[in-house]
């Protein structure tokens, strides 16, 4: 028998998750606005601090926290991030009611040139020189103009390699260092980029150099990619340029395999460590050990790299080490053997086999989410008997890569018969049946569907009668959008997924008052969904 949720929801704890990251949150949320400001005086970087691709500033935005939105936004949280598969934050501030809170942070987008995008954007992002010369001619001052996303024409131009359109850009007078806010369509894009960084991790030489003569500021890492070391050791001289460019620079140099640069840099005073794009412990010994630079991931390792410095979804350098040498130097310094998850992979069931033997909750905890995450998702059958057969438990609380459990359904039915909680939460109480709820079946639409497609949304309907089968509850109620999975299906307009769930007893009033299914697909458009809940006595 599982535990009934409690009444009142609250983030469950991850286990990885830094004390003061996870204080900031929760201070976020709870609206504690001088407790918060304290830490950020303390440590600045807690402003922006992330767990899961969320920042402080999505509580206190979602719970209408509006004096901690002020002082967040005031100490450099971006009123444009979004979480990863998740809305903008003026609508997440307006789907609860907290309109003051919405307002601000439109206010804040203005003052960061964070506007509309208008007719000279569409052109730019198509590379069409004519259009925007009209648009231009139209309207002079939308050169300066950034679009939702803060971009401006010029970064589109740079962007999508319209090097005649950049060009002419730059003569009619764009800013060349604009900066662009925020990322509210293409989560991954790096946030605060000028059209120089656009050009950088392009690898765009050419158009580095164009923007550079038209004034753009030289900096520390575009230096380094130009393999300009003068330069880059003036630059390197600099405190704000380590800072801003640093890491950059010290990727781009190892990448290279450049030692002279590399070795300028850490004399320098650039350290390995310093947070990159998604890799909040440093870039460069990871691509060390990708490229096989043996004598730089020496160099690094010794200015004080981290052996198990992580980038996002790609793992440690240790996974990228090809050759004994580099393996057996990341290992003299400290980095982990591989984990089970790792020979899952490599099908050392051996290796898995003795693991799970002396230490079955470590192994669990192994990989992406767990162990089994990857044991389902590559299908690794003989892994899956193995682990079973030591007593490995799905741990209690799944984050990472949580679909791949139900990926294969006759394998996610031998998890659940084995223990694994049918309601297995996330860190914001989200369920597999929340999930399999908004889940759209390889974009399935209305009109025909192709073979393929119907077998995807059989294939679904499939695995919500599995988890519901070993008592999945149709309540469960989540934190972030305080809503059953009936409300999730109508919020992502899953008629199916509606229909199924009304069948088999779900609540159509289910969930919080502003959270109801039905209040879901009237604010997102889903009609059909809005008239079949009605029906069903949704209100």
């Amino acid at each position: 028998m599982h535990k009934k949720r409690p009444a009142r929801l609250s983030l469950l704890r991850p286990v990885e998750i830094e004390d003061d990251v996870w204080a900031a949150l929760n201070a976020a949320k709870r609206g504690q606005t001088c407790r918060l400001q304290a830490m950020i005086q303390r440590d600045r970087r807690l402003a922006i601090a992330e767990y899961w691709y969320t920042q402080p500033l999505h509580f206190a935005v979602r719970e209408g926290r509006d004096a901690t939105v002020a002082m967040l936004l005031a100490h450099g949280a971006d009123s444009t991030w979004v979480r990863y598969g998740h809305e903008d934050l003026v609508v997440v501030a307006r789907d609860r009611g907290h309109e003051r809170v919405a307002r601000r942070l439109e206010a804040d987008r203005l003052r960061h040139n964070v506007g509309r995008a208008g007719p000279i954007h569409a052109a730019a992002r198509a590379g069409n020189l004519s259009a925007v010369c009209a648009a231009l001619d139209s309207d002079p001052l939308s050169i300066d103009l950034g679009d939702d996303e803060g971009s401006t024409a010029l970064h589109y131009a740079v962007e999508g390699g319209h090097r005649a359109l950049a060009r002419l850009l730059i003569e009619r007078g764009a800013p060349v260092d604009a900066v662009q806010r925020g990322s509210t369509h293409d989560w991954y894009r790096p946030r605060n980029r000028r059209p120089l960084d656009v050009a950088l991790r392009k690898g765009d030489r050419q158009t580095v150099r164009l923007l550079l003569k038209g004034g753009a500021e030289y900096t520390l890492d575009a230096a380094v990619f130009l393999g300009d070391a003068s330069s880059a050791r003036r630059l390197c001289r600099s405190v704000d340029q380590r800072a801003r460019c640093g890491a950059q620079a010290l990727t781009f140099a190892t990448q290279a395999g450049d030692e002279a640069l590399v070795r300028l840099l850490l004399k320098g005073g650039v350290q390995p460590t310093q947070p990159a794009q998604d890799a909040p412990r440093g870039a460069a010994l990871w691509h060390a050990a990708a490229k096989g630079h043996l004598r730089i991931a020496e160099m690094l390792l010794a200015h004080g790299a981290d052996p198990e410095a992580w980038i996002e979804s790609s793992g440690a350098p240790l996974h990228q080490a090809k050759d004994e040498a580099l393996k057996a130097l990341l290992y003299r310094h400290g980095a982990r053997p591989k984990s089970a998850a790792d020979f899952v992979l490599e099908d050392n069931i051996d290796a898995v086999a003795a693991l799970a033997d002396c230490d079955p909750q470590g192994t669990a905890a192994s990989g992406c989410g767990t162990v089994y995450t990857f044991v389902v998702a590559f299908d690794k059958g003989a892994m899956l008997d193995v682990l079973l057969a030591h007593d490995v438990p799905v741990p209690p609380v799944v984050n990472s890569c949580r679909s791949y459990l139900w990926r294969r359904p006759e394998m996610t039915r031998r998890l659940l018969e084995a223990g694994m909680d049918p309601n297995l939460p996330n860190w914001q109480w989200t369920t597999p049946l929340h999930e399999l709820a908004q889940t759209n079946p390889m974009g399935v639409r209305k009109g025909r569907m192709s073979t393929d497609q119907r077998r995807e949304r059989a294939l679904r309907k499939a695995r919500m009668d599995l988890f519901l089968e070993f008592g999945a509850d149709l309540e469960a109620v989540d934190e972030e959008y305080r809503s059953t999975p009936l409300g999730w299906a109508a919020r992502s307009g899953q008629e199916d997924a509606v229909r199924l769930l009304l069948a088999r007893g779900a609540d159509p009033n289910g969930g919080e008052d502003w959270a109801r299914p039905l209040l879901w697909a009237e604010r997102r458009g889903h009609r059909s969904v809005a008239r079949r809940l009605r029906k069903a006595g949704a209100r």
